[in-house]
């Protein structure tokens, strides 16, 4: 469920997508100052295991 209109759901999503926005969010390409903080402080690993939790999580 999203919590706002500038923080959309990523529950069900497909897992190379969230793990693309991650890297993003990560390297700086994707501004978002709390999503780069998260995205930054993730190995490789840990952003595929959070991105394959969410893509089995409800919409």
């Amino acid at each position: 469920m999203p919590i706002g209109p500038d923080m959309p759901s990523l529950n069900g999503q497909h897992a190379a997508y969230i793990v693309d926005k991650l890297r993003r969010y990560a390297r700086g390409g994707r501004q978002a100052p709390m999503m780069g903080q998260i995205a930054t402080s993730l190995s490789e690993f840990e952003r595929r295991a959070v991105a394959e939790f969410l893509t089995i999580c409800r919409p």
